[in-house]
């Protein structure tokens, strides 16, 4: 969910395909992304855009130094009805902080802080059948009070030390509190004929973590290798729900738990430069994750799904990859590298599967890959690969029904 990020503070983005680095954890199979934010605009500005249905967007930029401190401030809104027939009157509101200082020459404290509110009605899914029958417009609801409502406020705080050019540190907080509250229909009558299916999934959320990672280049013998280890935690302390609503009023609970999900990750990497055309990296990452569900029902609930339970798991990944440049001596293609990767990742399932008798609660993935990249006289970059990717006990939890 990537509505509380105003794309102009974005500075640039970093993609890795995963799972060949030990520094991506849950989730991160088929690869990771890395939004990387200013740390000041280069001018102020202020912008306002509209268009069709009335959309509508503003935003604002400052970038004002306060003594020895570079800030960036940023504010977002938008609104849209959208092409439906129930007008959308989505509104989505952003505000980002970030404050940059150097301490000393070799170090550097950059805290941010944004925060996001939206709401919106939805027209939802429609028979196919109907629209052909012209019963309805393609652009009509059968339920228009399908929508909701989320809210996410983030805090961040990262310290980088660099004692010298052969080593680094790095020390990160991170906070986030996110709300979800959305109500959908996506079989109308089917199940309950007179006040309809209608559903309501709440989540409320705390999540919270840090890490510390080490990066020195050192030489073994005539053998310059760069050596990377860290330290992660994650915490979510989370409320979730499922219930059956009629025009967002709720008519009773079909899920209601407590999770407490805790996870505690090292890692280390090497990367050898054997020749000026050859390097190799190597890696080993492990992680460890505890699971706690309580159930929140009432006593009285009925035709409710009661989960509870608490599990512990923990997995060891390795990582590795060879990149070689076959064609280092020729000047048109000595830009050209050759990369085998193979690597080991996982994900965790739904805290509310793993603690279920039989539930797995991370799953390994295995990938592979093989490839050939190139830069042409620094303006062409073409690369081509094949990859394999095998994932394990990818349970789903159906948040629209209460079941796995």
């Amino acid at each position: 969910d990537l509505n509380f990020l105003i794309p102009e503070i974005v500075d640039r983005v970093k993609l890795y395909k995963d799972p060949y680095f030990a520094q991506w954890d849950d989730l991160a199979n088929s690869g990771a992304v890395n939004f990387i934010t200013k740390e000041n605009a280069a001018e102020n500005s202020l912008q306002a855009l509209g268009g069709f249905f009335n959309t509508m967007r503003y935003t604002g930029v400052i970038s004002p130094t306060i003594g020895p401190v570079q800030t960036l401030l940023a504010t977002e809104v938008y609104f849209s009805d959208g092409p439906f027939k129930n007008p959308e009157n989505y509104a989505r509101y952003n505000f980002f902080g970030k404050f940059t200082l150097d301490p000393t020459s070799e170090s550097r404290l950059s805290f941010w802080f944004s925060a996001h509110d939206g709401d919106w009605d939805a027209s939802g899914q429609i028979p196919l059948r109907e629209v052909h029958a012209r019963r309805l417009d393609r652009f009509d609801a059968i339920d228009p009070t399908e929508g909701g409502k989320s809210d996410r406020q983030n805090v961040n705080l990262v310290y980088t030390y660099t004692p010298s050019a052969q080593e680094n540190w790095l020390v990160q907080l991170y906070g986030s509190r996110y709300k979800l509250t959305l109500f959908s229909n996506f079989t109308f009558f089917l199940g309950d004929p007179v006040r309809g299916d209608g559903i309501n999934q709440d989540d409320s959320r705390i999540l919270y973590g840090g890490r510390v990672r080490y990066n020195r280049l050192w030489n073994l013998g005539n053998i310059p290798i760069q050596s990377t280890i860290g330290f992660e935690t994650r915490n979510d302390d989370a409320d979730v729900g499922l219930f059956h609503q009629q025009k967002r009023r709720r008519l009773g609970a079909t899920t209601k738990v407590d999770v407490e999900e805790r996870s505690f990750s090292g890692y280390l990497q090497h990367e050898f430069f054997l020749r000026e055309w050859l390097r190799f990296q190597v890696g080993l990452r492990g992680d460890f994750f505890l699971f706690d569900v309580n159930d929140c029902l009432p006593a009285n609930a009925t035709d409710a799904t009661r989960i509870r339970g608490n599990t512990t798991d923990g997995i060891v990944n390795p990582k590795a990859s060879l990149i070689f440049s076959p064609f280092h001596k020729n000047q048109l293609w000595r830009d050209s590298e050759v990369f085998v990767n193979f690597g080991m990742g996982y994900h965790s399932n739904d805290a509310r599967d793993a603690v279920q008798p039989g539930g797995k609660p991370l799953a390994r993935s295995t990938g592979g890959e093989l490839g050939v990249r190139t830069n042409l006289r620094e303006k062409l970059d073409l690369a081509a690969a094949q990859w394999l990717l095998a994932l394990h006990s990818a349970l789903v939890f159906a948040g629209d029904a209460g079941t796995t």
